[in-house]
């Protein structure tokens, strides 16, 4: 006659799933930011140089294009740097998820603890220096290159305004 299973195994496989579904999920949307991430680097670059190109002068362009490429890259910057926020927030969400689920439910064979160097590693990453703050840094010198683009193209003159002779 076959054995029921306790309360106790049925919510340790419980567990084991929800552990195994929050770390496929983590690992899931890690690549999907890295996919959007890559998506708006490539579509930037050709918009910067687009908006390059147009400042050349055997290229004449209506001066609205001029002045709206540099507001797409700008608007770009904000949905990406929109993604890329909510992205990690999920992401972060995962890991606590699992996180929990390791500490409340999982015997230490079953945690997913990798071992650096002899050394377990850390359960959290204090350092200020994370991806999210380097993507979104990269985004910031993207944007700032917008606005450069935007002034030159309303016609103003950085020589004039920042330097005096």
């Amino acid at each position: 006659m076959p054995r029921s299973k306790s309360d106790n195994d049925t919510n340790k496989d419980s567990a084991r799933a929800k552990y195994q579904a929050a770390i496929d999920k983590n690992i899931s949307e890690s690549e999907a930011q890295w996919s959007r991430s890559s998506s708006m680097l490539v579509f930037n670059s050709i918009l910067i140089t687009a908006i390059t190109l147009s400042y050349q002068d055997n290229i004449k362009l209506p001066s609205l294009i001029t002045v709206l490429l540099p507001i797409a890259g700008l608007i770009t910057c904000w949905l990406w740097y929109s993604m890329n926020s909510r992205s990690f927030g999920w992401i972060d969400h995962w890991i606590v998820s699992a996180r929990e689920i390791e500490g409340k439910y999982l015997d230490d064979s079953e945690k997913l603890n990798p071992v650096i160097k002899g050394e377990a590693r850390r359960k959290e990453n204090k350092s200020w220096f994370k991806a999210e703050n380097a993507t979104n840094i990269l985004i910031g010198i993207i944007a700032v290159l917008y606005v450069i683009f935007l002034w030159y193209s309303l016609g103003l003159n950085f020589s004039n305004r920042f330097i005096h002779r």
